[in-house]
C-alpha cells in the first residue's frame, strides 16, 4: 500500500539517518538514543561536539504554522531545564531536526530561541558529504534531480502550481500539489 506524502517515512527512519551521519562525522561523538533526562524527560539523542553536549529532538513533520513551531520550541524549552540538571557543569546546546525547510522568519525564531536547526538542507548536505547518498534518496526521494533544494515551502508550492493547467483539467494535479 502506497503511503501519502506526509507518511513517506517514520521518525525512526529520520533518526537512523542522523545516527549514520553522527557515526561517520569525526566532529561528533554519539552518546545515547532515547536518553532519560531529569525526572520524566526523554530526548531522542545525546551527542557531543567539541565538548558541548547536543541534545537532539527529532520531529517527523515540519511545522507549517507559527503555532506548531511555537509548540515545538516550547517542548524543547521544557527539556532544557532537565538537561541542565543532568549535565550541570557542561555546555549544552539544543538541536531540532525536521525533514523539511522552514521559511526565513521561522528560521530566525528558532535561532532566537537558542536552538540549532538541522533541516532537510543540513541533513542532505551532511549525508552527501559522508557518502550517504542512497540513504537520503531513500528518505527524501531523489533530491538531486527534483525541485531546487533550499527554497522555502511557499516558493516550492508556487513553482509547482505554476506548471498546472487552469480549469477542470488541472484539478487533480492542483489537489496533489
Amino acid at each position: 500500500m502506497e503511503r501519502s506524502e506526509d507518511y513517506r517515512f517514520s521518525e525512526l527512519d529520520l533518526i537512523r539517518v542522523i545516527e549514520q551521519i553522527i557515526d561517520r562525522d569525526p566532529t561528533f561523538q554519539y552518546r545515547a538514543r532515547d536518553a532519560k533526562v531529569g525526572a520524566r524527560g526523554r530526548v531522542d539523542m545525546l551527542i557531543e561536539r567539541h565538548g558541548v553536549i547536543l541534545w537532539v529532538e527529532v520531529k517527523r513533520v515540519t511545522p507549517q504554522t507559527r503555532e506548531r513551531l511555537e509548540d515545538m520550541l516550547a517542548q524543547v524549552g521544557r527539556y532544557k531545564a532537565a538537561i541542565l540538571e543532568t549535565f550541570p557543569r557542561q555546555r549544552v546546546q539544543s538541536v531540532l531536526v525536521i525533514p523539511g525547510v522552514l521559511t526565513p522568519d521561522r528560521m530566525k525564531a528558532v535561532a532566537a530561541a537558542g536552538v540549532e536547526l538541522w533541516d532537510q538542507r543540513w541533513i542532505i548536505s551532511h549525508a552527501r558529504q559522508l557518502g550517504l547518498d542512497e540513504e537520503v534518496d531513500h528518505l527524501f526521494g531523489d533530491v538531486s534531480h527534483g525541485e531546487p533544494l533550499g527554497l522555502p515551502m511557499a516558493e516550492l508550492l508556487q513553482a509547482r502550481l505554476g506548471g498546472i493547467a487552469c480549469g477542470r483539467i488541472g484539478w487533480y494535479d492542483y489537489q496533489k500539489a
